[in-house]
């Protein structure tokens, strides 16, 4: 054979193993011929009915020339976007949320199945996090053939006869348990495919799922199906193994009621103590301190392999139970943990406190699904009961725009134009969207307290399967939901939508939805909206013609959803794996189109200030948007809009700014003075000027905006030397800024007109100007662009607490670091100091803060009356207080009460060693500080009590601690004496001296102190 042969016969080979990588598959040797030989052997898509059927409407004769199909005249081609078409209006048809139950009998349809993505991401880096578990043991009750033995026996005896040896298996069994409650639904394609995922991991001998239900009263129950209906329930106990070879996984959100009462800790200690037991917390970890599920770092050590919770020797209270977020990095640590990895492993653990109130303060997870019946069968859903009975709808609304991220906003708005839907409608608009396949905004919408179950007709002989249950807004919401897009939008949404699914039928997931028209014979939902409007080309595809419907049965894979019926084949294996991976998506590949930089301003009362920005930043995001076309995984901007609680928003600033094409600064007088702002500004100038070449001035990737009208002279230098002209936009918007237009309805045109011209302005930048990504760094040791701001702005944040080494103890630790200023009073294990906390929030207020530890000659330099170097905020830790070195320092500072230092005490409610300790740790406190007025401790006047419980909430405090500090830098003005003068003294002149304040026998270290 040529070589030109042999190279023609692995063209068809080389191309394969090109589209898996591309795919992101990787196949060893033998996994290649497998594939290849079943390849070889699969019924040919051309051979599928449906194909057949779709074949033989829209292709035609071959071309004589090319020998390739053309399509028949006057019909769709299925490869053109329906988007491009010239679509007639009269032959579109709608679709709607796929539910038989809830609907009108008057308009009817026919079931459809359209093509949605898939729910895991990154199922290799999953699988590969599952190693550890692949491990054998010994099957007595079975016998394998030992090939090397029998052919050994026949060399040396004549005789075939087979040698056999004691089998071998994998170890353990996994008992997948599901929290199959109503919150629960958003995330039910997501355990499917993680079933799945587990079947094929070869990690385990056995796959079972069962449900669970945590909601309502009683106690925890267990069935043998999770979201089913008509289910035996079983005792909890039939999972708990003695012989240790079986791993229960729960899968759960946290939000029943069983996870904040303790019942949900009586069983998993009971499992746990017969054999290795975890809960998967499918919500991000920054919404865990709303749930039941909080959980904290630990450090675990497991001696033996597959060895019972109750052995694992670790900090915690109780049988520690691992929380293992679903990506790789930590169902990594929790394998090897599982699998007896020498030394202790970090492993976060739940930290059950029980939570029996159910407060507005646990956040907004859980108000959909923690009103259901104690029954999470979908036969009895209770829709009158799905949303807090405490609040309206109009609270609800307002509380979900205060704190829900722009992407979650604008898909609530998109959503309330397509009610009712279904959870796999959710998604596939969420898709439209270009969300990038993040779950987090569907999360915030589902668990925000708005949505209500739709209850079915009373004529339904069954109850709907979980993925048909049909969710809706009260009207009111959904009024001003709506009112917040614009009318075209939403009509362009739908062809737009109809287009995706056009270009994705046949491949990913199924959602099952239905037609509207009048041979069908399902009714469609009361006053529903169709989600998307079909064209010719997409009806073709999805119903093989308009005699022929597809049925509306679970698709391969679903098992979760309903059982095989009897009579029917069982569907082999290989067919579920026919669906094409989802591409990975890298993290280094996105960047923002823009970043947005504006000065925070303060918090006043329970209002958001940054209310207008949050607004004028997804009107940009969606004109930009308009303008230009970014793939799905990529974000539009950046906005630092909100801190969270265990996300370091340092790093994800640094990010955003080593990668944005366009950096949008909102002038403000504030943002000019605001030294984190300066800092932003000069790290992406910094990249500007590493561009070959330089940057040239005229062309510059920098697009201001006038928020407030600005002087010229006014402007910094750096500001100034942009040679940035207004003079194109409206006269209102440069003379009295953004602001003044969003304020005055009647410049809602203006408006609008500003808005789309920057978004053009901001496109054509990036378009013209070339800054290189560079590697992230922590943009807060840049220097700022602006001029340096007086000593008021240098805020100094002083700790007065224990290290890990010195709590006392009776004290728990995990509320410690290995530096004073690790303190974290409010999370156990808190990835972010309380401190780091503060430093974010004196950010907001144009403040530099600095970060030491209230300790000896740092102590003393804050205390200093002649010659004050700044505002200070003392953080006091109560239990610190008990040693007596600290309490004299404490009173030291009571008693010369400079007023430019406030002082603000934490003491968490919810830590039972802090409740039990209330009065004395109080008493110790109000001894020590009984000379400091109560204007400077900000704890007491600012919280609307005047009594000595401290700040008992993270929200609390946020709130307080700016008060505190403007208070501070507020005092530092009035007081602060030019440099080189001093107040008399009169001490002095009495022939008194001031006396040094106590200095404790520990070293002192500022900003960012390492371990001793």
């Amino acid at each position: 054979m040529s070589a030109e042969q042999a190279a023609g016969d692995s063209a068809p080979l080389t191309t394969a193993l090109r589209l898996l990588a591309n795919s992101g598959v990787e196949l060893d040797p033998v996994e290649l011929r497998d594939v290849l030989w079943l390849a070889g052997r699969l019924t040919g898509a051309a051979e599928l009915p449906l194909e057949r059927a779709v074949s033989a409407r829209s292709v035609g004769s071959a071309d004589p020339r090319t020998g390739a199909p053309s399509v028949t005249q006057g019909e769709p081609d299925p490869d053109q976007d329906p988007d491009d078409e010239d679509m007639d209006l009269a032959g579109l048809r709608p679709l709607h949320a796929g539910s038989r139950h809830g609907t009108d009998l008057a308009t009817v349809g026919r079931p459809v199945r359209l093509p949605g993505s898939r729910a895991l991401a990154e199922e290799l880096k999953l699988a590969r996090a599952l190693r550890p578990i692949k491990q054998y043991r010994r099957a007595w009750h079975r016998s394998d053939l030992d090939e090397e033995a029998t052919a050994a026996r026949f060399a040396e005896t004549g005789l075939l006869e087979p040698v056999l040896r004691v089998g071998r298996e994998r170890w353990l069994r996994c008992s997948l348990v599901i929290d199959d409650g109503l919150s629960m639904l958003l995330w039910q394609r997501t355990v499917v495919e993680l079933q799945l995922l587990l079947e094929r991991s070869g990690a385990f001998r056995q796959v079972k799922a069962y449900g669970l239900g945590t909601r309502g009263p009683g106690p925890v129950r267990l069935r043998g199906k999770p979201f089913g209906t008509g289910t035996p329930r079983l005792s909890p106990g039939v999972l708990a193994d003695p012989g240790g070879q079986s791993l229960v996984l729960v899968v759960s959100d946290g939000v029943g009621a069983a996870w904040r009462d303790g019942r949900m800790r009586a069983v998993l200690d009971r499992w746990g103590s017969c054999g290795p037991v975890a809960v998967v917390q499918m919500l991000p970890r920054w919404m865990w301190a709303g749930t039941g599920l909080r959980a904290g770092h630990h450090r675990v050590r497991s001696s033996l392999p597959g060895e019972p919770n109750a052995c694992w020797r670790s900090t915690s209270r109780g049988i520690p139970v691992p929380v293992v977020e679903l990506v790789p990095a930590a169902l990594t640590g929790w394998a090897r943990t599982i699998a007896g990895a020498r030394g202790p492993r970090p492993v976060m653990l739940w930290d059950d406190t029980p939570d029996p109130e159910r407060s507005a303060e646990r956040g907004q997870a859980g108000a959909v699904a923690e009103s259901g019946p104690g029954e999470p069968n979908w036969g009895e859903l209770d829709p009158v009961e799905s949303s807090p009975a405490e609040s309206s709808p109009a609270e609800l609304l307002a509380r979900f725009r205060a704190v829900a991220s722009p992407e979650a906003k604008r898909l609530a708005a998109r959503l309330a134009a397509v009610a009712p839907f279904t959870v796999p409608v959710m998604r596939l608009v969420q898709d439209d969207l270009r969300a990038g396949g993040d779950p987090v905004p569907l999360a915030e919408v589902f668990l925000s307290g708005l949505l209500e179950p739709v209850r079915w007709s009373a004529e339904s002989a069954t109850a709907p399967l979980a993925q048909q249950q049909l969710f809706d807004f009260p009207p009111a919401v959904r009024d001003r939901l709506l009112d917040a897009v614009p009318t075209q939008e939403l009509l362009d949404a739908g062809h737009r939508l109809a287009g995706h699914l056009a270009r994705r039928t046949g491949h990913g997931q199924v959602v099952p939805a239905l037609l509207g028209e009048p041979e069908g014979v399902d009714g469609l939902p009361v006053h529903g909206t169709p989600f998307a409007w079909g064209s010719a080309a997409l009806l073709t595809r999805l119903t093989g013609g308009p005699d022929r419907p597809a049925p509306l049965s679970p698709g391969p894979g679903e098992r979760l959803d309903a059982g095989p019926v009897a009579g029917e084949p069982r569907e082999p294996v290989i067919a579920r794996e026919r669906t094409r991976a989802a591409p990975v998506t890298r993290t280094n590949s996105i960047r923002p189109h823009f970043y947005l930089s504006y000065a925070h301003m303060p918090t006043v009362g329970t209002r958001n200030p940054n209310v207008r920005v949050s607004q004028f930043y997804e009107d940009l995001c969606e004109a930009v948007l308009q303008l230009t076309p970014l793939p799905a995984a990529e974000p539009v901007g950046f906005m630092d809009e909100t801190m969270r609680q265990g996300e370091d928003w340092a790093v994800k600033i640094s990010e955003a700014l080593a990668t944005c094409r366009v950096f949008v600064p909102l002038y403000h007088p504030r943002l000019f003075r605001s030294t984190p702002c300066g800092q932003e500004w000069s790290t992406f100038a910094q990249r500007e000027a590493s561009a070959p070449g330089g940057r040239p001035t005229e062309n510059s990737a920098i697009v201001p905006v006038l928020w407030v009208g600005m002087r010229e002279s006014a402007l910094p230098p750096v500001a100034s030397a942009l040679q940035y002209n207004h003079r194109g936009f409206p006269p209102a918007y440069a003379e009295e800024g953004l602001y003044a237009l969003m304020a005055q309805r009647h410049h809602q045109g203006l408006y609008e007109k500003v808005v789309y011209r920057l978004a053009r302005r901001i496109v054509e930048a990036a378009l013209e100007t070339v800054v290189p990504v560079v590697e992230p760094v922590d943009f807060t040791t840049n220097p700022s662009a602006f001029p340096v701001g007086s000593a008021a702005d240098e805020l100094t944040i002083a700790v007065l607490s224990f290290k890990e080494s010195e709590v006392p103890g009776h004290r728990d630790r995990a509320y410690y670091g290995a530096r004073r200023t690790d303190w974290s009073p409010y999370v156990r294990g808190a990835a972010v100091s309380l401190a780091e906390r503060a430093a974010q929030l004196a950010r907001q207020c144009d403040l530099n803060p600095t970060i030491q530890e209230f300790e000896g000659e740092a102590a003393a330099r804050l205390m200093e009356l002649e010659r004050p170097q700044g505002p200070a905020v003392v953080l006091i830790d109560r239990w610190a207080l008990s040693d007596p070195q600290r309490a004299q320092l404490v009173r030291e500072l009571a008693r010369r009460s400079p007023a430019w230092v406030t002082v603000v005490e934490p003491w968490n409610r919810d830590d039972p060693q802090c409740a039990a300790e209330t009065g004395p740790m109080a008493a110790l406190s109000e001894e020590a500080l009984s000379q400091r007025s109560r204007v400077a401790r900000p704890s007491f006047r600012l919280a609307g009590r005047d009594d000595t419980e401290g700040i008992p909430t993270e929200r609390e405090f946020d709130l307080i601690f700016q008060h505190a500090a403007i208070r501070a830098q507020k005092a530092f003005k009035e007081r602060a004496l030019p440099s080189g003068l001093s107040r008399p003294r009169l001490n002095d002149a009495f022939g008194r001296t001031e006396p040094p304040p106590p200095r404790l026998d520990t070293g002192t270290s500022v900003s960012r102190p390492g371990p001793d």
